[in-house]
C-alpha cells in the first residue's frame, strides 16, 4: 500500500512515544532548496506522511486530545468515522506528542517540489516532508493504495446515512482521495476531499474541458460523495487524516491500514498550509476549472 499525490506532494514518517506540551512547527529550515514561489493562482503546503504500528497510542489517542475534530459537521463526521476515516485540525502550536511522532528534530529538511504531479509513498523513505504547490481549484489526487500493484480484489464495507451496511468487492483496485484547495479572501484555504475507488479495465471516456470534450482512457471511478468533507486552514494550521482502527473492512481502513508481515501498519497524512495569496483574485468566479488529467495518475 502506498501514497501518491497529484499536484506536487508528500512525505513519510515513523512514530515513537508521547509527552505533554506544545511545540511550534514554523522553525527555521536549514534546507538549501528554494521554497516554492507562489503563482497568482497557487497554494503552498507542506505534506507529511506518517507510518506507525497499527494501534500506536500516540497516533490514535495522544495527538487527538489536542486536535479539533469539530470543524467537520457532526453528521458528516459520524459518517466518516463509521466508514473508517478520522479527521482533525491542529494549529501552529504542535502538541509535543505530534512533534515526537514527526521526529522534527531528526528528520531531514523538506525538499521543494514545483510542478511535479506525482509523489510516490510506496518507495519513499520512512522520514520525509515535501513542499507542494497546487493550482487553486484544480483537482489533485492522493493515491492511498494500489498504485504500483493494484489489488486484484478489495472487499469494502460502506455504511450509509441510514445505518445500513453494504459490501462490494472491487477488482484491479486503486484507492484515492480527490482534493481541491480553494483559497479564501482572508488568507485561509477551503479544502474539499472526496474518497474514490478506481477499478477495472481502462475505458474510453469523454470529459468536458474548457468548453470542449477531451478523450481519456481510464478505469471507471466510483466516487463516495456521501463521505465528501471540507475543512478550512489558516496559514500554519495542519489537517490530520487517518483511519479508525476499529472499523476493519471499511473504506478508510482499506485506505490507511496495510499488512506488514505478522503485524499491520497505519498511515497518517498531515497537510499544513504554508502560504497562500489572498485577494480579489480568489473570489468564487475567479476559481479555475476543477479538472485534472487522469494521465497524471
Amino acid at each position: 500500500m502506498m501514497w501518491r499525490v497529484a499536484g506536487s506532494i508528500a512525505a513519510v514518517v515513523l512514530a515513537l512515544n508521547s509527552l505533554g506540551g506544545c511545540a511550534r512547527m514554523d522553525r527555521p529550515s536549514t534546507s538549501l532548496l528554494r521554497a516554492p514561489q507562489l503563482g497568482p493562482e497557487s497554494v503552498a503546503f507542506e505534506l507529511t506522511s506518517v507510518r506507525v504500528p497499527a494501534g500506536d497510542p500516540t497516533a490514535n489517542v495522544a495527538i487527538w486530545a489536542q486536535a479539533d475534530e469539530q470543524q467537520v459537521p457532526a453528521n458528516v463526521r459520524r459518517l466518516l468515522n463509521d466508514n473508517g476515516f478520522r479527521v482533525g485540525i491542529v494549529g501552529a502550536q504542535l502538541p509535543v506528542e505530534l512533534e515526537r511522532l514527526l521526529q522534527l528534530t531528526e528528520a531531514p529538511p523538506p525538499e521543494t517540489s514545483e510542478g511535479t504531479e506525482v509523489a510516490d509513498f510506496e518507495t519513499e523513505p520512512v522520514i520525509r516532508r515535501l513542499h507542494m504547490q497546487v493550482l487553486a481549484g484544480r483537482r489533485s489526487n492522493l493515491v492511498c493504495t494500489g498504485e504500483h500493484n493494484r489489488h486484484e480484489e478489495l472487499p469494502v464495507l460502506i455504511r450509509g446515512a441510514d445505518g445500513q451496511v453494504n459490501g462490494r468487492t472491487y477488482r484491479k483496485v486503486m484507492g484515492l482521495i480527490a482534493l481541491r484547495a480553494l483559497p479564501l479572501d482572508d488568507g485561509r484555504v477551503r479544502l474539499e476531499f472526496v474518497p474514490e475507488i478506481e477499478h477495472g479495465e481502462a475505458r474510453r471516456r469523454f470529459e468536458p474541458s474548457d468548453g470542449a470534450l477531451r478523450i481519456e482512457f481510464t478505469p471507471p471511478h466510483e466516487e463516495f460523495d456521501l463521505l465528501k468533507f471540507e475543512a478550512q486552514l489558516a496559514p500554519g494550521q495542519m489537517l490530520l487524516l487517518t483511519a479508525m482502527i476499529d472499523r476493519p473492512g471499511s473504506l478508510g481502513y482499506r485506505f490507511f491500514m496495510e499488512p506488514d508481515g505478522d503485524k499491520s501498519s497505519q498511515k497518517l497524512l498531515l497537510l499544513r498550509l504554508t502560504r497562500t495569496v489572498p485577494g480579489a483574485l480568489f473570489l468564487p468566479d475567479a476559481v479555475p476549472s476543477a479538472e485534472t488529467n487522469p494521465a497524471a495518475l
